[in-house]
């Protein structure tokens, strides 16, 4: 008669067996949160410093409003607020230096006084590339595969819809700053968790890749 014990080893032998025999290719929630993992991989999550009509090309120059006979002075220190104020808070955080100057006027030949933002070492550390005007904070993973559509054909490829909810991760510790939130709605938007997003998934030779993810205008 075989001893209790040794029935228990069959069975921890079968389930490791049983384990090890999931493919790529099949339809589960482990392989489409692998495969949007590595596409969420290939883009950072990233945000414009300047605003949508500047050129964006570092340094950065931001002319000074100045009281006149059209503009008054608390007009002219609010417009100067709104437009350095969220590039003073990338300073505060040494992402950007600043330094006050004269520049060419944008009509005529005359000079005004204007703030110069360069990006610091840990700035440049954090742009997207050499010649871009958007800084990396971070790339997007998946929490959880919260549902998807039985796999079917499309076109002669075999397809699923994917929901997923996903979260900032590598996020450097400049745009945790409250400072840099409060200046950037976009960076609060951007950074905030269990965001949700829907995937197409195709299945290739290999196993399942995300052809398309959603969630984010920010990629």
């Amino acid at each position: 008669m075989a001893k209790p014990g040794l029935l228990i080893i069959p069975a921890i032998m079968s389930a490791f067996i049983m384990a090890g025999c999931d493919s790529p290719k099949d339809a589960s929630k482990a392989n489409f949160k692998r495969a949007i993992d590595q596409k969420l991989s290939e883009k950072c999550i990233t945000f414009r410093p300047a605003g949508i009509f500047s050129s964006g090309k570092y340094p950065l120059t931001v002319e000074d409003a100045q009281a006149n006979q059209f503009v008054s002075q608390s007009q002219a220190d609010k417009r100067n607020s709104e437009n350095q104020g969220p590039l003073n808070a990338l300073v505060e955080a040494g992402v950007l230096e600043v330094r006050q100057d004269n520049v060419k006027q944008g009509f005529g030949n005359g000079t005004v006084p204007a703030h110069i933002y360069t990006l610091t070492e840990k700035g440049k550390s954090s742009r997207l590339s050499e010649d871009s005007p958007l800084l990396c904070i971070g790339k997007y993973k998946v929490d959880e595969v919260t549902g998807y559509t039985e796999p079917g054909n499309a076109g002669g490829t075999t397809v699923s819809k994917v929901d997923y909810t996903f979260s900032p991760a590598d996020v450097p510790d400049w745009a945790k700053a409250e400072a840099v939130r409060s200046a950037y709605p976009s960076v609060e938007q951007s950074l905030s968790d269990k965001q949700n997003g829907r995937a197409v998934l195709v299945l290739k030779n290999d196993g399942w890749a995300a052809e398309a993810v959603s969630g984010s205008p920010r990629w």
